[in-house]
């Protein structure tokens, strides 16, 4: 089936390939905290192609991906803001504290 799609878009096989892969490394970052949104607006991104194709040349419905498109992108609007601080604001690096030592450890 998918093999088919990709066909009747036009643009070869490796681009099958390297769709599956940008989805499985957009997967892979909304599992990351630090990088939800980056993978989240990467699905954004993959997601508004495929409602284009759906819609312009292969026909058919375009909710699946549509749907798909509306949770990424209130996953990358809910994630911003902490994608945004951890960047462009690093928290500073902390020095592990020292043990306190003890009257007894002094005289030993």
């Amino acid at each position: 089936m998918m093999i088919e799609m990709f066909d009747k878009l036009g643009l070869g096989q490796w681009f099958r390939y390297l769709t599956g892969i940008i989805e499985l490394g957009s997967a892979i970052m909304l599992l990351i905290p630090l990088i939800t949104f980056a993978g989240a607006a990467l699905l954004v991104c993959t997601m508004t192609g495929a409602v284009a194709a759906y819609l312009f040349k292969l026909g058919g419905s375009p909710v699946p991906p549509l749907a798909l498109l509306t949770l990424s992108g209130v996953i990358a609007w809910g994630r911003f803001d902490g994608f945004q601080s951890s960047i462009f604001n690093p928290a500073p690096l902390e020095k592990p504290p020292v043990p306190a030592q003890s009257d007894e450890t002094l005289e030993a």
